[in-house]
């Protein structure tokens, strides 16, 4: 029995009405990867002069589970190079690096497709060059009474080491960039114009001394390593002529130097178990001090990534004893 032909005509437009409604359907686009948060507070410390060390605080989105490494950019002048950092990591040590030159450190966070946080967390920081002894032996500086010198050289060319400077010394006493002073009770060190060596603008025997900038002062710390910044040591605001009483400190504390050659530094000083900073016996008692050093001048180790703000200094933070009279404070 033959299909009537209006049948066959019916059956031909509804299949093509389901080919067209089926062409007529659009694709569901998936939703795009949201980006991941990126780190906070990059921080950095010169490790030696050659690398730099980094930490930060975790991307908000680091256990979500398809978060996959940080990225870090090293950028100097034109040139940058990028490098994987473990998920699981919140510091690196950065090597390879030359002494004097600025480098920029740039971490952002990165999905398992690839989806880059946009915006990084920055910080800029230059290697230096760290002095835990000179001449094979703990770097000593002495009190007033004795003869070995109570006056620093932050770096001489010639021992490629820090050296201690005798104050008396016509010849050593204009090489010391800081000096130590132990008499009237207080351990005071500091710019050589700012102490009581100096009167009227020369040492008693003549000569005149270095001026030497101090700057922000590190507190309750016993190594370098500890010490991790995102400030510029070269701020106006910061640096001046100025002394640290640490007559009351318990633990070691460093700060940030300018020379007067231009070279910037940071010196550490650390007591004994006992929290005692004087060493041995007198009239040779002593104080240990470490240098973190920068050899070429006017390389303030880090940049600000933002402007800096400047604060009056709370009664805490003048009871850490800086010198506030002679030296500004900026809180850190």
């Amino acid at each position: 029995m033959k299909e009537p032909r209006f049948l066959r005509i019916l059956l031909v437009f509804l299949c093509a009405g389901i080919i067209v409604s089926c062409d007529d359907d659009d694709p569901i686009t998936p939703d795009p990867t949201p980006e991941p948060a990126a780190p906070t507070e990059l921080m950095a410390t010169a490790l030696s002069s050659t690398s730099i060390g980094l930490k930060w605080v975790a991307s908000a989105d680091v256990n979500d589970a398809d978060f996959d490494a940080y990225v870090l950019t090293v950028t100097e002048g034109a040139n940058s190079t990028e490098q994987d950092v473990s998920s699981f990591s919140t510091s690196v040590e950065v090597t390879a690096l030359t002494e004097g030159t600025v480098y920029t450190f740039d971490l952002k966070s990165r999905r398992s497709d690839g989806t880059l946080s946009s915006v990084g967390a920055t910080v800029s920081w230059a290697p230096a060059a760290r002095y835990l002894l000179s001449a094979g032996e703990a770097i000593r500086v002495y009190e007033f009474a004795s003869s070995f010198g109570s006056g620093l050289e932050l770096y001489n060319a010639t021992d490629d080491a820090p050296g201690v400077r005798k104050i008396s010394d016509e010849a050593t006493s204009v090489l010391a960039d800081i000096v130590f002073d132990d008499r009237d009770s207080k351990l005071i060190i500091g710019s050589p114009t700012m102490s009581a060596y100096v009167n009227n603008g020369t040492y008693n025997n003549g000569t005149t001394p270095r001026v030497t900038l101090i700057g922000k002062v590190f507190t309750d710390v016993d190594s370098f390593d500890e010490i991790y910044d995102t400030e510029a040591l070269d701020q106006s605001e910061t640096m001046a002529e100025g002394t640290v009483d640490f007559t009351g400190f318990q633990k070691g504390f460093a700060f940030a130097v300018k020379t007067e050659s231009g070279n910037f530094a940071k010196v550490l000083v650390r007591p004994e178990a006992d929290g005692d900073f004087l060493y041995g016996a007198t009239p040779n008692q002593h104080i240990i001090v470490e240098v973190s050093y920068q050899s070429v001048a006017d390389v303030p180790y880090a940049i600000f990534q933002n402007p800096p703000k400047v604060n009056k200094p709370t009664p805490d933070q003048q009871a850490i004893g800086v010198n506030y009279n002679k030296l500004p404070f900026k809180p850190y």
